[in-house]
């Protein structure tokens, strides 16, 4: 699993668990290794502030309950999401027959360009669709 969407899985467990996840069970949730776990969750509480606390007696991750609902900027999807929205996007051009088909071509280039940026490929998805 690519850094980027350890980050935001890790997000939505601990936003899913307010009591606190265990480390073990985050990594093998997360098919991801104790350094790789540790190095995202740094990253998480440097760059992005996240409140994440660790309780050393049961070895626990968790969002501070005293800071406000934590959330992560911007829009962020792992690339299993990245990869659906383009799919619907596919279908819905082939459905509309050219109504929305300037607005949805917008929003497809954008999307291609956040999947290009994370090293996906949109063009793979396009020709199974």
């Amino acid at each position: 699993m690519e850094k980027i969407d350890l980050i935001q899985t890790i997000h939505r467990r601990l936003q899913q668990s307010p009591e606190g996840i265990n480390r073990l069970t985050l990594t093998l949730e997360l098919n991801c290794t104790p350094p790789e776990l540790s190095d995202a969750i740094a990253t998480m509480q440097k760059q992005y502030g996240a409140p994440i606390q660790y309780r050393n007696s049961d070895r626990t991750y968790y969002y501070e309950s005293e800071q406000p609902e934590f959330q992560l900027p911007g829009i962020w999807l792992t690339a299993q999401e990245l990869r659906g929205i383009v799919t619907v996007l596919n279908i819905l051009r082939e459905l509309n027959d050219g109504l929305v088909a300037n607005e949805l071509d917008q929003v497809q280039q954008q999307l291609q360009d956040y999947m290009q940026q994370r090293g996906l490929k949109a063009d793979d998805i396009t020709q199974r669709v």
